[in-house]
């Protein structure tokens, strides 16, 4: 970055938010002044031009009337000789002269034919009789020109008001055209201030969520704003303690699990010896304590093995990916559920489509497996295991009837040691990993295990994989 830039650039979100403010709003201001200014000039410019052609109008007419009582006049000073008359006539063509000498009158032809006939109609004044009746042929060119005059004068109207028109026509197109320029580099303006504040803001969204999804987040570099900087800052820090954390996470479950796994063999080694009775004979309530133990170790040691299980699919990336036979997988899951299934009364039902598919035996296994085993010790009298392959995809349910999952629940119940509220079978509480270790296998195995909503039975629990091979079984 040059120095001009490091310069120029806004230090903080406010004041790239006010520097984008103000220079987007410095263009509609320029327009606002610019029609400010038209309008005045427009205004002015009607103003004048309408003056003008009513003083013009104004004094055609005052001189067609004029006209029209001097002849009239002097007609009546032929038959009455009143020297009243005479000066009357004598002022009505004074004010005559006054007014064709006014500079609002346009045409300088015109005006000056009529003043090369005032001479001689001031000559009628000094007449009597037969001499005035020889010269009032003078009012006949007098008349025809100021009927010329005021059609002179309103066609020069007439070109005024086509001018005033025509500039704000003018002025009009020019007002568009601000516009249009104005408006686009406002929205110019917008977009570069838009594109300027969301892209840090999209940056830190990718690395909140590659954060989330448990991935590291690309390196975003910075330099404005400051708050945005400090905010990424911060975003990489929570990345390194959330990684820690994980680390510490991690590493507490490899040492509790084989920390319990130790003094656990030997307690069932002793209970497994007592229920022999190696030790000498045992009545029935120490037999029935002894029995309790046995089952109640077995149990602990398959919650233990579930932990190593959380924890080595957590840090396990390779896939192996190959070619399973989907039922005869199914059933050899099914086949360990024997004994729980006929203990609980609960009655299996296998809708199974013989079908091949490329995905990794131990992970849908796996999958299968704590979703079976969900469902015995949640579901009651029946459990449905169906699968089919539909739109190139493997779908597999399992379904059960018992107490339904709330929506509440739907949103953590694959979160890690989050449990429902449905009361479970047996005397020891599950680990709470079950779901989550099936829906990251489904995850890894480019598939999705979702809670259906609406299903014929009470809880579905729905596994997608997306077709990955050509090849069958056979082969």
């Amino acid at each position: 970055m040059s120095f001009f830039e490091s310069r120029l650039r806004p230090r903080s979100l406010l004041q790239l938010i006010l520097a984008g403010f103000v220079l987007v709003t410095f263009p509609l201001a320029f327009l606002l002044y610019q029609n400010t200014v038209s309008l005045n000039y427009l205004s002015g410019l009607l103003e004048r031009n309408m003056s003008e052609s009513v003083q013009q109008t104004r004094y055609a007419t005052e001189l067609t009337f004029l006209s029209t009582d001097m002849a009239s006049t002097i007609r009546r000073y032929r038959v009455l000789g009143t020297a009243p008359l005479k000066q009357h006539y004598l002022k009505q063509l004074d004010h005559y002269e006054s007014l064709l000498a006014q500079e609002q009158l346009a045409s300088a032809k015109t005006t000056g034919l009529l003043k090369d006939l005032l001479p001689q109609l001031q000559a009628l004044a000094g007449m009597h009789g037969v001499e005035i009746d020889r010269r009032l042929d003078i009012f006949i060119p007098f008349f025809s020109l100021n009927r010329q005059l005021s059609k002179e004068i309103k066609a020069q109207v007439d070109i005024q008001v086509d001018f005033v028109q025509q500039q704000i026509r003018r002025y009009q197109n020019r007002s568009w055209w601000y516009l249009s320029v104005l408006f686009s580099l406002s929205f110019l303006l917008i977009m570069i201030f838009t594109w300027l504040i969301i892209r840090p803001i999209r940056k830190m969204e990718s690395m909140i969520h590659s954060i989330g999804s448990g991935h590291d987040p690309e390196p975003v570099t910075m330099t404005s704003p400051t708050e945005l900087v400090e905010l990424c800052e911060r975003l990489h820090w929570l990345h390194n303690r959330l990684n820690q954390l994980e680390e510490q996470k991690q590493q507490f479950l490899r040492h509790i699990s084989h920390e319990l796994k130790t003094p656990l063999s030997s307690l069932r080694e002793g209970a497994d010896l007592l229920i022999e009775q190696v030790a000498g004979p045992l009545n029935e309530g120490q037999l029935e304590i002894v029995e309790l133990m046995v089952e109640n170790g077995q149990r602990l040691q398959q919650l233990i093995e579930q932990l190593l299980g959380y924890n080595r699919l957590s840090q396990q990336k390779q896939i192996k990916w190959e070619w399973v036979d989907i039922p005869s997988l199914i059933q050899s899951v099914v086949n360990h559920y024997r004994l729980p299934l006929a203990n609980s009364q609960i009655r299996l039902v296998e809708e199974i489509e013989p079908v091949c598919w490329y995905t990794d035996s131990e992970r849908l296994r796996l999958i299968i497996d704590n979703l079976l085993s969900n469902a015995i010790h949640y579901g009651k009298q029946l459990i449905l295991i169906k699968v089919r392959v539909e739109e190139q995809q493997l779908v597999l349910d399992i379904a059960n009837n018992g107490t339904a999952i709330s929506t509440e629940e739907r949103a953590a119940i694959f979160e890690p040691f989050i449990q429902g509220k449905a009361s479970r079978d047996g005397p020891v509480r599950g680990s709470g990993l079950g779901l989550s270790i099936a829906l990251e296998s489904a995850l890894s195995l480019e598939g999705q295990l979702v809670v259906l909503e609406e299903h014929e039975m009470d809880v579905c629990f729905r596994l997608t994989l997306l077709k990955q091979g050509e090849a069958s079984c056979s082969e």
